[in-house]
């Protein structure tokens, strides 16, 4: 891994196989990194962070400025509860919703997820939830389940799939901003 130094924010470079330039900010201190295909060379990785700058500088500030969650540290035992705890209640709202949708059944698990409450790969049919979700009321569990059978029919964020979630979850917006605010442990 290299860095290049640009006024005083370091960034780290970092040669993959791939076919184009991906950046990064990482919370909470605004870490920026660029994933580079082996071939760029270094003068173009510089024009590419030159003609980005502005963005840089304006994502890392609110990545910086952003409330994030602390991922509390769970003991074997904390999360074999917790583990079980959700499993009951996902198992319930995925057939529910999925009966309700007209969906198939879907293959999914619970795993310990840095960033993301969900995720969703739509050609395996196959959902991922996380552990965290444990901590919050059904109706925040409610609303990620929907949100990944959602991803089923549209891939994205876009105005397609939030007109899907509003027809779908009415209030899922006051759903989602609860999620935001970490029950105590």
């Amino acid at each position: 891994m290299q860095e290049i130094q640009i006024d005083d924010i370091t960034i780290e470079v970092e040669r993959k196989v791939m076919r184009s330039m991906r950046l990064y900010i990482y919370p909470p201190d605004g870490r920026v990194k660029l994933n580079v295909p082996f071939y760029v060379s270094m003068a173009t990785v510089r024009a590419f962070l030159q003609s980005r700058w502005e963005w840089i500088l304006r994502n890392r500030e609110k990545v910086r400025n952003r409330p994030h969650r602390i991922r509390p540290e769970y003991t074997d035992r904390q999360k074999a509860v917790y583990r079980a705890r959700l499993q009951a209640v996902l198992s319930d709202l995925i057939e529910a919703w999925c009966a309700r949708l007209g969906e198939a059944p879907v293959e999914w698990k619970i795993r310990l997820m840095r960033s993301e409450w969900g995720s969703c790969n739509a050609r395996k049919r196959s959902l991922i939830f996380n552990l965290e979700l444990a901590r919050y009321p059904v109706s925040c569990i409610e609303y990620v389940v929907v949100h990944e059978l959602t991803h089923l029919a549209v891939q994205n964020h876009g105005p397609e799939f939030k007109n899907l979630m509003t027809i779908r979850l009415p209030d899922w917006k006051t759903r989602r901003a609860a999620l935001k605010n970490p029950p105590e442990p």
